[in-house]
Formats: structure tokens, C-alpha cells, sequence
């Protein structure tokens, strides 16, 4: 199946991510981060909100105050990076970057109408992940709902050995909703079937008001790998939790808005209050950069029309500039 992608209709074409070059054919991508927009939320069930289909566009909106390839003083340079001032040197110089556009989502539901729905969506989400890994390029997966880690992680099954960290206030551990076996309740589950990969951490669980079925899915995932609620994570501090992730050959993260603390991030999905602050979520992504080869990313859960100050945006936008220079040192 050839695939189609195409940037967001919606904004102009030299709205990218950063402002990084256009690639819409990937046969040409040349770049060390390929940025890829996923607009599906047929998977979002038992929430009330919807409209994370329109989160890659926000984020690139957000993403311009930082502009990819700002230098020094007035001076335009490909890859020139970022001044950190903490660190007192340049970030991801050198480092090249491009934005792929989007998945093009078909407008169906979900697995429950059995025509043009989730599996066919998820058949184009792994098709265009192997694209961009055949590339040698590193993937940043914007959503959309938390069901495209599931076919974005089938495409690293060329990969022996893959570790997953998982943020989240929710376990995404049920066997299935009503039946249905591809949604966002279930695809820390969907992703643990498969055999390449070996363990699961999961970082900011939280609230204990649990159904019988959402309990069964936090007994199963304990049985399967670590669970690190948010209280937790404060008794141990950001040093320990760092040390209890598993060393692995090969890492992807995937970060729930809703981990975060509504109070920094409220525009998401699955609102639960005590999350992580921004500065919790910063170190430990850097220091999941230090467990292993992190090999992608994917955020998910992020409503727009929920974010008038675009505060939300705007964190997610850091959280992906610290966590990339963490994961690509610079080249000059």
C-alpha cells in the first residue's frame, strides 16, 4: 500500500514544526529528527473530550517562538541549535531536523464499525513509522489519542530488544473496551503482546477512585512491568526513579499530557490532579536518555481547543527541546 502523507490542511505550508524544512516524501527525508503529526482520535472512548486530531497543528504553532536554525546575533544557520543558558552551551547544533506533515487519517470510526477504521489507520501509522526508521531518522509522533503508540511500537520490530517508558495518570492496561481492542485504554497491553518488547515502566499513575475493570487493568500491569505513581515518584525523588528504570538496548518513551499536573498542563484528555511538574518531567526525561539508545517519542492526549493561553503547548514544545537534547548531542 502506497502511502499518502500531507502536512496539516489547515495552516500554511511552511507551517512546520520549529520551522524545520518540509518532507513530505519520504524517500527524500535526510534528517537525524523527523517530526510527524498523527490526527487520530477514533480511539478516545469514556472520555467527554475529543479533538486531540488537531494537536500537530497547535503544536506547530507553538513550536515558531522557537525557530530551528536561529544562531547567533541576526544570523540564519541550518541546524545552529539553541543557546542553553543552565548548561552554558549550544543545544542540538548541528543536529538536523524535518516535518513530515501528517498521517493521512481516514474519517471513519473506530474497530467497532469494522469498515475503514482502526485497524486500516493503524496498518498506515506502522507503514509510515517503518518509513521513517528505514531512513535512519529518529521519529517524534504528535497525536492524537494514546492508541497510536500501538502501531507506532509494531514498527520496531526489527529491533531484538525494546524497553517502553511510559507517562501517564492511567495505566492504558485494560484487555479491552466493550470488545474493542484498539483504543486508548489499552495500548500499554497491545504493546506488551508483543514479543521484541521486554518491559514496561510506567511514570505517574495516580487517583485512586477505580473501577472494577480500570483495577484489574493496574493488577495486570504490575504483574507486568513497574508502576511509579505520583506519589511514589515524590518519595523516591527524580535520582532514584531514574535508577529504577531498567538499562535497555533500546528505548521509547510515550508522555500522556495527563501526566502533568493541571495546574501547568490542563488541556488535555483525562484531567487528574497531582501530576508531575514540568521540572519533574524534565529530569527525568533526560534521565531516561541515560538508561539506554532512546530510538522515539510520541505525546499524546493534548486538546488545543482546551489551551487559550497555549500554555499547554507551550510545555510540551520544552519537554521536546529538553528530552532531544538530552537524546542528540550536538555536532559543532
Amino acid at each position: 500500500m502506497t502511502q499518502e502523507i500531507k502536512i496539516s490542511n489547515n495552516l500554511p505550508p511552511h507551517h512546520t514544526m520549529f520551522d524545520a524544512p518540509l518532507c513530505t516524501n519520504l524517500d527524500e527525508l535526510s534528517a537525524d529528527i523527523a517530526f510527524l503529526g498523527i490526527p487520530y482520535e477514533q480511539g478516545q472512548v469514556g472520555w467527554e473530550f475529543t479533538g486531540q486530531k488537531w494537536a500537530p497543528s497547535a503544536l506547530r504553532f507553538s513550536s515558531r517562538v522557537y525557530p530551528y536554525g536561529t544562531s547567533s546575533g541576526a544570523v540564519m544557520e541550518e541546524a545552529g541549535g539553541w543557546w542553553d543558558m543552565d548548561a552554558g552551551k549550544w543545544q542540538l547544533s548541528g543536529v538536523t531536523m524535518a516535518d513530515c506533515g501528517d498521517v493521512n487519517i481516514l474519517p471513519a470510526g473506530g474497530e467497532r464499525d469494522g469498515v475503514l477504521g482502526a485497524v486500516e489507520n493503524c496498518e498506515r501509522i506502522t507503514e509510515v513509522i517503518r518509513k521513517i526508521l528505514d531512513r535512519g531518522a529518529f521519529p517524534v509522533s504528535m497525536g492524537g489519542d494514546h492508541t497510536i503508540p500501538t502501531p507506532i511500537v509494531k514498527a520496531f520490530d526489527k529491533y531484538d530488544s525494546l524497553d517502553i517508558v511510559h507517562f501517564d495518570a492511567h495505566a492504558d492496561f485494560r484487555e479491552s473496551w466493550g470488545g474493542v481492542k484498539v483504543s486508548n485504554t489499552d495500548f500499554a497491553r497491545r504493546c506488551s503482546e508483543y514479543p521484541f518488547v521486554h518491559n514496561i515502566t510506567q511514570i505517574g499513575l495516580r487517583g485512586w477512585r477505580m473501577t472494577g475493570s480500570a483495577k484489574q487493568a493496574y493488577d495486570a500491569y504490575k504483574e507486568y512491568g513497574q508502576i511509579i505513581t505520583t506519589n511514589k515518584f515524590r518519595e523516591m525523588g527524580v535520582n532514584r526513579v531514574i535508577e529504577s528504570i531498567p538499562k535497555a538496548k533500546n528505548i521509547y518513551v510515550t508522555i500522556d499530557t495527563d501526566a502533568l499536573d493541571p495546574s501547568i498542563a490542563p488541556a488535555c484528555s483525562g484531567l487528574e490532579p497531582g501530576g508531575l511538574s514540568y521540572l519533574d518531567m524534565r529530569q527525568t526525561l533526560i534521565g531516561v536518555a541515560s538508561r539506554g539508545r532512546v530510538v522515539g517519542l510520541d505525546v499524546v492526549c493534548f486538546l488545543p481547543a482546551h489551551d487559550p493561553s497555549l500554555v499547554t503547548a507551550r510545555v510540551i514544545v520544552n519537554l521536546m527541546l529538553d528530552f532531544l537534547a538530552a537524546i542528540f548531542p550536538s555536532k559543532k
